[in-house]
């Protein structure tokens, strides 16, 4: 499991992005290896010169986190209801957006998903790409996210200390 030991030293979903930000080249870096092993000759995936200015996580805590599409990385997915057992996994929903600059040359490919998925950020529809005339000067992109709680196990303990508050 890609990250575990890192996922699991992150206790507040707050904390997500900052860490992604710290070790963005690295997982960059991962996502190539992993997603592009051997891609030569189209030069997709991350470039030396790529990085990541800004990331928003918008999510929202649910005990039931649909797995139609998308699962914990030990989980099974339930696309139209074909495992009635498993319908859903505790965790978060909502969105992410950011900024990728990359050089121009490279605008064409779009790596955004790869480098979210391997850390244990399941994204869902949308993209982007990083055309500045078609996204109002950014090189943006956004996604639907799932964040299960057994992919990050150091956020169960926010859990606990917001039901003490009472915020659930």
């Amino acid at each position: 499991m890609a990250y575990a030991k890192e996922r699991s030293e992150i206790y507040d979903p707050n904390d997500i992005i900052p860490w992604f930000m710290k070790n963005q080249r690295y997982i960059m870096d991962a996502a190539n290896a992993l997603k592009f092993p051997d891609d030569k000759k189209y030069q997709r995936g991350f470039h030396p010169d790529d990085k990541f200015t800004d990331i928003e996580l918008r999510i929202k805590y649910s005990p039931c986190v649909s797995n139609s599409h998308q699962c914990p990385d030990n989980g099974i997915t339930n696309w139209c209801a074909k495992n009635p057992g498993v319908t859903s996994y505790p965790g978060w929903e909502g969105y992410i957006n950011g900024t990728l600059v990359r050089p121009s040359k490279y605008n064409w490919s779009y790596p955004y998903s790869e480098a979210l998925e391997i850390v244990g950020l399941k994204t869902g529809t949308g993209g982007g790409g990083n055309d500045s005339w078609n996204y109002g000067g950014n090189d943006s992109w956004n996604y639907d996210v799932k964040v299960f709680l057994d992919d990050w196990p150091g956020l169960g303990q926010i859990l606990v200390v917001n039901k003490l508050k009472g915020v659930f």
